[in-house]
Protein backbone atom coordinates (compact mmCIF):
# COMPACT_ATOMS: atom_id res chain seq x y z
CA UNK A 1 0.00 0.00 0.00
CA UNK A 2 1.47 3.59 -1.28
CA UNK A 3 0.05 5.15 2.13
CA UNK A 4 -0.90 4.22 5.77
CA UNK A 5 -4.71 4.62 7.17
CA UNK A 6 -3.11 7.07 9.77
CA UNK A 7 -1.38 9.29 6.48
CA UNK A 8 -5.29 9.82 4.75
CA UNK A 9 -7.11 10.34 8.10
CA UNK A 10 -4.50 13.02 9.18
CA UNK A 11 -4.41 14.48 5.82
CA UNK A 12 -8.61 14.74 5.67
CA UNK A 13 -9.04 16.02 8.95
CA UNK A 14 -6.28 18.42 7.87
CA UNK A 15 -8.74 19.18 5.09
CA UNK A 16 -11.91 19.63 7.81
CA UNK A 17 -13.44 16.30 6.40
CA UNK A 18 -14.32 14.25 9.93
CA UNK A 19 -13.24 10.91 10.01
CA UNK A 20 -13.83 7.88 12.67
CA UNK A 21 -11.37 5.17 13.52
CA UNK A 22 -13.53 1.71 13.32
CA UNK A 23 -13.63 -1.06 16.20
CA UNK A 24 -15.56 -3.62 14.75
CA UNK A 25 -14.01 -6.51 13.53
CA UNK A 26 -12.44 -8.26 16.58
CA UNK A 27 -14.20 -7.52 19.27
CA UNK A 28 -12.73 -9.44 22.22
CA UNK A 29 -9.54 -7.14 21.94
CA UNK A 30 -12.27 -4.58 23.33
CA UNK A 31 -11.07 -3.88 27.29
CA UNK A 32 -14.56 -4.45 28.22
CA UNK A 33 -14.33 -8.39 26.84
CA UNK A 34 -10.84 -8.55 28.93
CA UNK A 35 -13.14 -10.94 31.62
CA UNK A 36 -15.61 -12.53 29.25
CA UNK A 37 -15.50 -16.27 28.70
CA UNK A 38 -14.90 -16.79 24.69
CA UNK A 39 -13.41 -19.74 22.76
CA UNK A 40 -11.86 -18.40 18.92
CA UNK A 41 -12.23 -20.80 16.03
CA UNK A 42 -9.82 -19.28 13.65
CA UNK A 43 -6.87 -16.76 13.66
CA UNK A 44 -9.62 -13.77 12.77
CA UNK A 45 -6.57 -12.00 10.71
CA UNK A 46 -9.57 -10.45 8.52
CA UNK A 47 -10.96 -8.69 11.25
CA UNK A 48 -7.43 -7.73 12.31
CA UNK A 49 -7.73 -5.81 8.95
CA UNK A 50 -10.75 -4.16 8.93
CA UNK A 51 -9.50 -2.85 12.66
CA UNK A 52 -6.55 -1.90 11.59
CA UNK A 53 -6.98 -0.69 8.06
CA UNK A 54 -10.29 0.99 7.92
CA UNK A 55 -11.87 4.32 9.20
CA UNK A 56 -15.68 6.22 8.71
CA UNK A 57 -15.82 9.40 6.51
CA UNK A 58 -18.55 11.31 8.30
CA UNK A 59 -21.04 12.08 6.67
CA UNK A 60 -25.36 13.29 7.46
CA UNK A 61 -28.46 13.83 5.53
CA UNK A 62 -27.17 17.95 5.21
CA UNK A 63 -24.49 17.41 3.03
CA UNK A 64 -24.65 19.88 0.24
CA UNK A 65 -23.83 19.00 -3.64
CA UNK A 66 -20.50 21.17 -2.86
CA UNK A 67 -19.68 19.75 0.82
CA UNK A 68 -19.58 16.08 -1.29
CA UNK A 69 -17.61 17.88 -4.39
CA UNK A 70 -15.01 18.53 -1.78
CA UNK A 71 -14.86 15.57 0.48
CA UNK A 72 -14.12 13.47 -3.14
CA UNK A 73 -11.44 16.08 -4.29
CA UNK A 74 -9.43 15.66 -1.02
CA UNK A 75 -9.44 11.78 -1.97
CA UNK A 76 -8.42 12.94 -5.53
CA UNK A 77 -5.48 15.25 -3.91
CA UNK A 78 -4.19 12.79 -1.46
CA UNK A 79 -4.48 9.87 -3.91
CA UNK A 80 -2.78 11.36 -7.26
CA UNK A 81 0.61 11.84 -5.92
CA UNK A 82 0.56 8.58 -4.35
CA UNK A 83 -0.59 6.44 -7.36
CA UNK A 84 0.78 4.11 -9.40
CA UNK A 85 0.54 2.08 -12.47
CA UNK A 86 0.54 -2.04 -11.92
Amino acid sequence: MPFSRNELVNYLEGSGIATRLVFLGKIIRHPAFQNVKHHVYSELKNTDTVMEDTFWVRVYLGLSYEMIRHVLGQFDKFSEPRRYTA
